[in-house]
């Protein structure tokens, strides 16, 4: 049978290890006695908070790291059984309050110490949830942008497939007329009739012209709360492009 080798460690080389568990933790730990006197304040909730521990240790009461009313809330969770259990929260978001008194968003997971059933201290582990909240709003922004990309890509590739099989009848249209409009006697009345259809076609092929050049969402308002797209706005990038001010079709 292999000999046993049983290590003890003294109650000075625990207390030292302990400590330095406590302040390497990257979350925040903070914990007050009964009175709300803070106990422990490791590293962590230097950077969370903006203290120093020995401004705060057995010199503040942890009230003042909560915005007002919100220790006693969390104290009110923690006896309750539905946040983790009685005794104990978890996963709470909330603010607390730094050194400078900005709001700092965090998740909260803590516990009430008991010695023979009675109350006797609290310990909390605080997550801070900046850059959480900062690359989840990034990401937020990016799938927003990604989005309005795709939309204004599909109304892009459809207000050119639109342009396109509109541009078809009205060369026909303008075609013909010029055609009729030949045949037609100088002193006959029909000519005035023909240069208002010519007008209204041309200006029909300008629109269709717009459309082609739609390369983003844009909308105005249009007959009380509907919105259109706004077809001059939305191309106005290629608007003066030289290629768009080549004649019209006749």
């Amino acid at each position: 049978m292999a000999k046993q080798t049983i290590s003890i460690v003294s109650p000075k080389r625990s207390e030292e290890l302990l400590e330095r568990v406590v302040n390497l933790s990257i979350d925040a730990i903070v914990a007050a006695d009964r009175k709300g006197n803070v106990l422990i304040f490791n590293e962590s909730a230097e950077r969370v908070f903006g203290y120093k521990a020995e401004e705060v240790i057995g010199r503040l009461n942890i009230e003042k790291i909560y915005p007002a009313g919100i220790a006693r809330e969390v104290m009110r969770m923690m006896r309750s059984p539905m946040w983790g259990g009685t005794g104990r929260v978890q996963g709470v978001q909330l603010e607390v309050l730094s050194k400078e008194g900005k709001n700092v968003p965090i998740s909260l997971y803590g516990a009430i110490v008991y010695e023979e059933g009675q109350e006797v201290a609290t310990i909390g582990y605080f997550m801070d949830m900046r850059e959480k909240l900062r690359l989840q709003k990034q990401m937020e922004e990016i799938d927003q942008k990604l989005a309005e990309r795709e939309k204004e890509a599909a109304l892009a590739e459809l207000a050119g497939a639109l342009a396109h099989e509109l541009n078809q009848p009205l060369t026909t249209i303008n075609s013909w007329i010029y055609l009729l409009n030949k045949k037609i006697e100088n002193d006959n009345p029909m000519k005035a009739d023909f240069k208002i259809l010519q007008e209204e076609v041309d200006k029909m092929a300008q629109i269709v012209r717009r459309i082609g050049l739609v390369t983003r969402y844009e909308t105005r308002s249009y007959a009380g709360r509907a919105q259109i797209i706004d077809i001059e706005g939305a191309g106005r990038e290629k608007k003066d492009n030289p290629e768009d001010k080549k004649g019209k079709p006749r």
